[in-house]
């Protein structure tokens, strides 16, 4: 179980097993659980989990992806460095979170690509702004350090680092809907391969009169001398 609306980073607070036997019929039910909190070792944790049951033909999972851009404040360029965001070493200009992290120089280095059987949903990357945020300010937040849980809209004398959030929300397709992909695809494919076909087929007969007018005229320039003969 993640916390995906952490700001600073997407964690992981916990873990669970969920039976579904005891989940009959459609719908949804509430269920709360005790949850073994990774952040406070052994402690347990209350938490209310909201679970439907849908028919897997028809699902649609939502995901958001984030990658974070990350700078660093330095005494002779300010926030505009050229050398790595003014980052320090094992600092990385842009990251993501989440069970699988990736760690780079530019955007395109960590920014996943869209799973298979998944499709964008609204606009492609774009700058989240948290609330307090100042989108004219570029969604930028500043805190003293990276790993700090408070972070905030406006520069403070104890800024050291500032980072913003890209994302942007994909969609799992429906089995149903795949399904339906593949046999317009495929009713596509075989579309274009009769065209395809018939096209050649055209060709072959237009070079075959194409042979049979070249061979007649050879044959009536032929006679026409035998004639003068």
């Amino acid at each position: 179980i993640f916390d995906w609306n952490c700001f600073w980073d997407d964690e992981s607070v916990g873990f669970l097993n969920i039976p579904l036997d005891d989940f009959n019929g459609s719908g949804h039910q509430h269920k709360e659980f005790d949850l073994l909190c990774c952040a406070t070792g052994s402690a347990m944790a209350r938490i209310t989990l909201e679970i439907y049951l849908m028919n897997r033909d028809n699902y649609e999972d939502a995901i958001v992806e984030k990658v974070y851009e990350n700078a660093r404040w330095c005494m002779c360029h300010g926030w505009e460095s050229k050398d790595r965001n003014g980052l320090n070493d094992g600092e990385f200009c842009f990251t993501t979170a989440g069970v699988t992290r990736r760690l780079g120089a530019t955007f395109e280095e960590v920014a996943p690509t869209i799973p298979a059987g998944y499709h964008l949903a609204g606009a492609d990357w774009h700058l989240w702004a948290p609330q307090g945020a100042s989108v004219a300010e570029g969604s930028w937040m500043y805190a003293d350090s990276f790993e700090s849980d408070t972070w905030y809209s406006v520069v403070t004398k104890c800024t050291n680092v500032r980072r913003r959030v890209w994302c942007r929300e994909i969609h799992s397709t429906p089995k149903a809907v795949q399904e339906e992909n593949c046999r317009q695809l495929d009713q596509k494919k075989k579309k274009a391969a009769a065209e395809a076909a018939a096209a050649e087929e055209a060709e072959e007969a237009r070079m075959a009169a194409l042979v049979k007018e070249e061979e007649e005229r050879l044959q009536a320039e032929e006679d026409a001398r035998h004639d003068r003969d």
